[in-house]
Parts: C-alpha cells; sequence; structure tokens
C-alpha cells in the first residue's frame, strides 16, 4: 500500500438546542467555516495532503469534509454506529437556530457521503460515549496505517475551544491520543477575544517560559554585576591595607605590629574571599547566558510559528501548538512545573494574523520584531561606546599611579625624601598595574562589542528596506526567513554576552 499525506481531523460539534453552557453555537458557524478554510490553504502551501479523515457530524465535522470535497481531496468518513441513528444523534438534532430546517442538515451529510472516496460504518460493542471513543480509535489507526507518522505524513487539526475539558469520545480526549502518538495537531477556534495583537510586546504571556527565563537571566546577571564590583572593592582593600605590612613602626606611633598582623590578616581574608567571588562569578554567568540564551530562541522561534512556518523545531507543515510545546520544553529547566506557553493566546494571536493582507503582515513584523531589534542594537552600541570612553579613562588612571608609583621607588633608592615608597609593599603598584591591564582589555572587549552591534544593526537595516519591494506571499516567505536566519544566527553567537 502506498504511503498518503494525510490530514486527520476532530471537533465540536454544534450546540443542541438544550445545551446549558453555550460552546459553538450555531452563530458562530460562518466565522468557524472561513477560519477553517483559511487554516487549510495555508496548510496546504506546505504540504500536498492526498488523503483526510473525518467523521460526519453536524458542525466541525462537516465543515471540513465540505472543505476537503472542495478541494478535490481524497475524503475517507468513519460513523461510529448505525447511520440514521447517527443522523438522529448528530445530524438532525434541533440547534436552535431561527427557522430551523434539519433537512437541510441531512442534505449536506448526504452530499458528502455521496463525495467521499469510502464511508466506514461502524460496530461498537458498547454505545454512548464508549461508541465514539471507539470511532476515534479507528480513524486514528487508519491515518497511522495509510500515512507514516514517523515520516512525518501524518497531521491533524482539532477545531475545538482551547483547554476545553475533556470527555470520553469528545474533541479534547480525541486530540490527548492523537498527541501521544507523536502527530502534531493544530487546534483552530473562532473567538476574537483570546488575545489582542499588541500581546506580541508581552511575550511572557503568550510563553510563560520565556517569562522565567528572562527573569532567571535579570537574576543572574544582577548577581554577577555585584560581586564582581564587590571583587573589585575587596582588591582595592587588600592593596590599601598591604601597604601597612612594610611601613616602618615610626609612621605608625609604635603600634606597627599590631596593624601589620591586622593588615596581613584583612589581606589573606580578602584574597580568600575574592577567591570564592570569582568561583562563584562563573556559576552565575553561566547561568545568566545560558537563560538568556533560552530566551532569544523562544523570541525568534515563536515568529515562526506565528507565521505557521516550518523550521527545525516542527515537521513540514502546518506549525501546530504541539510542536511548539515540545520545542519549549526541551528548553525548560529540569524539574519544571509551571506552564510552558499560554495556548490560548497563542492560537488567538495566530489567527488573527492568518486574515493579514501582505501589506499589514510587513508592517505588523516590522514594527514588533524588527524594530523592535534594531533599536536594541543601537541601544547596545551607544552603550559599548559610553564603556570605551570609561575604561580608557581608567586605562590612563592606573597607567599614570603605576608609573608615578615605580618611578618614586626608583628615586627612593637614591633620594632618601622618596624613602616612603620604599618602606611600602609594592603590592599597591602591581595591583594598579594588574588593573591597567584588565581595563585595557575590557577596552579592546568593548571596542569589539561596539563593533558587533553596529554592524548587527547595519545589516538589520538593509533587511528592513528590503521588505519595502515585498509584494507576494512568497517573496514575504522568503523575507521573513531572512531577517529570522540573520537574527537566530546573530543572537547564537552573541546571546552568551547580550545583556539587559
Amino acid at each position: 500500500m502506498a504511503q498518503e499525506y494525510v490530514l486527520l481531523f476532530t471537533g465540536h460539534l454544534l450546540d443542541a438546542a438544550d445545551r446549558a453552557d453555550e460552546r459553538f453555537p450555531h452563530h458562530s458557524l460562518d466565522d468557524a467555516r472561513k477560519l477553517l478554510a483559511a487554516y487549510i490553504d495555508q496548510a496546504l502551501q506546505t504540504q500536498s495532503y492526498t488523503l483526510a479523515i473525518s467523521s460526519l457530524a453536524a458542525g466541525a465535522d462537516m465543515l471540513f469534509a465540505a472543505e476537503m470535497i472542495r478541494r478535490k481531496i481524497a475524503l475517507v468518513v468513519f460513523i461510529p454506529f448505525e447511520k440514521e441513528t447517527f443522523i438522529a444523534e448528530s445530524v438532525n438534532y434541533l440547534k436552535g437556530q431561527a427557522d430551523e430546517n434539519p433537512d437541510a442538515w441531512r442534505a449536506e451529510f448526504e452530499r458528502i457521503l455521496s463525495s467521499a472516496r469510502e464511508v466506514k460504518y461502524l460496530h461498537p460493542a458498547q454505545p454512548g460515549p464508549a461508541a465514539y471513543t471507539y470511532c476515534n480509535d479507528e480513524m486514528l489507526a487508519y491515518a497511522i496505517n495509510h500515512g507514516n507518522a514517523t515520516l512525518c505524513q501524518v497531521t491533524a487539526m482539532a477545531l475545538m475551544r482551547p483547554h476545553e475539558t475533556k470527555v470520553e469520545g469528545g474533541a479534547a480526549h480525541f486530540v490527548e491520543k492523537i498527541k501521544k502518538k507523536n502527530i502534531p495537531v493544530q487546534v483552530i477556534w473562532p473567538d476574537d477575544t483570546l488575545a489582542q495583537l499588541s500581546d506580541i510586546k508581552k511575550i511572557e504571556l503568550l510563553v510563560p517560559l520565556f517569562g522565567t527565563l528572562d527573569a532567571h537571566a535579570t537574576r543572574f546577571q544582577s548577581r554577577w554585576r555585584k560581586r564582581l564590583k564587590m571583587t573589585l572593592i575587596i582588591l582595592a582593600t587588600v592593596a590599601f591595607f598591604d601597604a601597612f605590612v612594610t611601613v616602618p613602626d615610626h609612621f605608625l606611633m609604635g603600634n606597627g605590629q599590631i596593624v601589620r598582623m591586622v593588615s596581613l590578616v584583612i589581606s589573606a581574608a580578602g584574597a580568600f574571599l575574592t577567591l570564592q567571588l570569582q568561583l562563584s562569578d562563573k556559576t552565575s554567568l553561566s547561568q545568566w547566558t545560558n537563560s538568556r540564551a533560552k530566551a532569544e530562541q523562544i523570541r525568534s522561534e515563536i515568529w515562526f510559528y506565528l507565521f505557521n512556518y516550518w523550521s527545525e523545531n516542527n515537521r513540514f507543515g502546518p506549525y501546530t501548538e504541539s510542536e511548539f510545546e515540545s520545542y519549549t520544553q526541551r528548553l525548560a529547566p529540569e524539574a519544571w512545573q509551571g506552564e510552558l506557553i499560554n495556548t490560548s493566546k497563542l492560537i488567538g494571536l495566530k489567527q488573527k494574523i492568518i486574515f493579514f493582507s501582505i501589506s499589514e503582515k510587513i508592517n505588523y513584523y516590522r514594527i514588533h520584531r524588527l524594530d523592535d531589534q534594531l533599536a536594541y542594537f543601537k541601544k547596545k552600541k551607544q552603550y559599548f561606546t559610553h564603556r570605551i570612553r570609561i575604561y580608557k579613562t581608567l586605562t590612563l588612571l592606573f597607567l599614570s599611579v603605576s608609573i608615578v608609583w615605580g618611578i618614586c621607588k626608583m628615586i627612593g633608592e637614591f633620594n632618601p625624601s622618596f624613602g616612603f615608597f620604599m618602606d611600602m609593599s609594592p603590592l599597591g603598584m602591581m595591583i594598579s598595574f594588574i588593573a591597567l591591564v584588565a581595563s585595557y582589555a575590557e577596552a579592546n572587549n568593548s571596542k569589539e562589542m561596539e563593533y558587533k552591534y553596529e554592524q548587527m544593526g547595519g545589516g538589520l537595516a538593509q533587511l528592513i528596506d528590503t521588505g519595502k519591494s515585498v509584494q507576494y506571499q512568497a517573496d514575504f516567505d522568503r523575507w521573513v526567513k531572512e531577517c529570522e536566519t540573520f537574527l537566530r544566527t546573530q543572537n547564537n553567537e552573541w546571546s552568551l554576552k547580550r545583556e539587559k
């Protein structure tokens, strides 16, 4: 049997007239039809599906089946039990709409059946919810048998409310089973209140894991900075007190021995504390850079998800929420207990973007992704330009101290007036020299970072200008992938050095 590219579907039944809580009312039918059609069109841009599988209840199933028939994609329909019983329970029931005509639903049911490649009537051992569970299991087995799930030839769609309660035989229950087979599931739901377009500015609302990683990076970065400053203060204290070790007693009014002992204790304690801080610094730096790198990866990957593009973290075809969740799970800390992604908001935001025109997509992507990143690059360039000035000043200062100190010690060999410098420990001069070298090295590092951020900003600015000539979907796809490839490459290289 030849393997096919299979699209498996499940979804909610239209609300019955006597349903207590509204879920999928009849007035949402047109919105659901338009949204489902848009998702199918987008899926077909990346994958040539040859087989569709679904049941045929009134509501999501019929919408999907009709779209497959319209696109001339072979359809296999599963009916959980005898035909007339199914029609009575899941097709002709009263839906509470004005001027309701149950015969219209039956006519659509018969039309789709007549156009399907195959109709499978099942005979479950038990009636009720178990019959629908059996039907779902049979559909899943058929999909796996006709399309190799391991080779990414099976994808699923579900027209269902996000975070729907799992009821035996229901759509949410079926979706859970599909995911356990490692088949990606794309959830679709017509609800404008799920998310706002401005939510992209608050990525931590879309991906709570991002907020956690970002907070971790900020906390560890702050700790690293504080300990670095403390180390410098301790070194200065050690240098100051070490100067008293060789100072003659007459300078200390007869308390030289006590002062020298205290100085030695402070110097030794300072050296030990500095060593401990340095070791701790390495831990803080590692945790900071690791969390920052992961956060930057999520920041980039979310745009692949929103525009439904293929990346190394999803299969060829629609970029589903289940795949995005699996990707974020790999980035989560061990024993992670919190929410990885806010599925409802992600779905809501993606469903708004899917109806954008090319110009609207360009503006949205440029403003919320590219312009924001370009502003960051410019800000960091200015930051490192300022740091270069500071380190150059410090370099000159420590150079002056080292030179003056050294000259005075040389003069002290011949001139008793400079004997004070001969009596003082040379450690202070050594520390000044070390600080000189460190300041010079940091100035060079800052210069390198300034150049890198200037280079990244220039490259991104050119890509933004390229977007002005984009007119067609294919051009937009190439442009976004080119921009994201550039940003991902730069962030992968520099995220370890990126500061908040």
